[in-house]
């Protein structure tokens, strides 16, 4: 049996579930010196190119974006605590169900990405700029890291970064 609370500060207006659906609730609306009445309905999320689910919230004219699971994790598990962020268990962005989502810190987030091998690391981060192999030759350079760095596309610092290890 799904779940549903009402959203803070849209409290008459809008529900989340502990499924992850947000839905609009029935009410009046004023277009001009018209007024109609509008059903209740899910609202359809919109996906993101991160992969994260956004929902369009209006209230008194005013409109603004939010992400599913933020208010997913606000509803069903209270305010988010200072430094902290929407972790999700499975990894999967799309699961926005509440037993899903907890408020964690950016290095659980991150531990927990890398735990389910969804983390890019290495040559695989799209930061990289050097390869793995790259990297076991530098290790193994005797030359000072001046002149190791003139040879790749790094600093002499990264270098001495890298031969630490």
């Amino acid at each position: 049996m799904e779940t549903w609370k009402p959203i803070p500060e849209y409290e008459g207006l809008y529900e989340v579930s502990d499924k992850g659906q947000i839905r609009s609730l029935p009410r009046i609306v004023s277009f001009g010196n018209c007024q109609r009445v509008t059903p209740e309905k899910v609202i359809l999320p919109y996906i993101r190119p991160t992969g994260y689910h956004t929902v369009k919230l209006g209230k008194e004219g005013r409109k603004r974006n939010a992400y599913v699971h933020r208010l997913v994790t606000l509803v069903f598990n209270g305010p988010c605590p200072p430094k902290h962020e929407v972790c999700h268990r499975d990894g999967n962005k799309s699961n926005n169900c509440a037993d899903n989502l907890y408020w964690g810190t950016r290095k659980q987030n991150i531990a927990d990405n890398i735990r389910m091998g969804i983390h890019p690391l290495g040559e695989a981060h799209g930061m990289a700029k050097l390869t793995d192999k790259q990297v076991l030759a530098i290790r193994k350079d005797p030359r000072p890291a001046k002149e190791v760095a003139e040879s790749y596309p790094v600093s002499a610092a990264m270098v001495r970064f890298i031969k630490r290890g």
